[in-house]
């Protein structure tokens, strides 16, 4: 969808990809955020990428299913990534065709010793899309999950608050860099 909406459209100063991540670096926790930067030529210089600086940079591990926190700790291991997420890889390969800069912000939701409270792998489509027919079966097999499945899913709503009021942030802030208000202006407002 986005390699059609470039092709359809006006290109933007910057592409950013935003979302949630799998802590994998044992000093992270849930709500942190962290970003990692693309630049097409040379540095990233935007006011939102600038405003998004003030979050831990790290290095990210895009996955194809969802990792358990064996996995996690495997693939920290092996690549020294930060965080693990599902959609970097494919966002970074269309900013790369078509030139553009792009900045990857997530907020970590499960941190590395962290177990989710069900294979996600298990219960989602072909697009990792989760399937509440698959869940279904699962906690009915095994009614002791759901607690602690209502405690993940108040985890990811919390998560998505601190990633939603973060990024809001941000954009006031580089709106604020790119359109700085004049003195005449800030005068006649008071």
């Amino acid at each position: 969808s986005l390699r059609r909406r470039l092709e359809n459209g006006p290109r933007p100063a910057l592409i950013v990809s935003t979302g949630l991540a799998g802590g994998l670096a044992s000093d992270l926790k849930s709500g942190d955020i962290v970003f990692a930067e693309r630049a097409f030529e040379g540095t990233l210089d935007h006011p939102f990428a600038n405003a998004v600086r003030r979050f831990r940079s790290g290095r990210f591990y895009c996955a194809h299913h969802v990792l358990d926190a064996h996995e996690k700790h495997r693939i920290h291991a092996e690549s020294s990534a930060d965080v693990v997420e599902m959609e970097s890889a494919a966002v970074e390969e269309v900013a790369r065709e078509f030139g553009l800069d792009a900045i990857f912000v997530r907020v970590v939701l499960d941190p590395v010793d962290q177990e989710l409270p069900l294979d996600f792998n298990a219960v989602s489509d072909s697009q990792m899309r989760v399937r509440v027919e698959r869940i279904l079966p699962k906690l009915i097999a095994r009614p002791s999950r759901i607690p602690k499945l209502l405690q993940f899913k108040r985890q990811v709503d919390q998560c998505s608050q601190i990633l939603a009021e973060a990024l809001r942030d941000c954009v006031t802030v580089s709106a604020c860099d790119q359109f700085p208000a004049s003195s005449s202006s800030t005068s006649q407002s008071r």
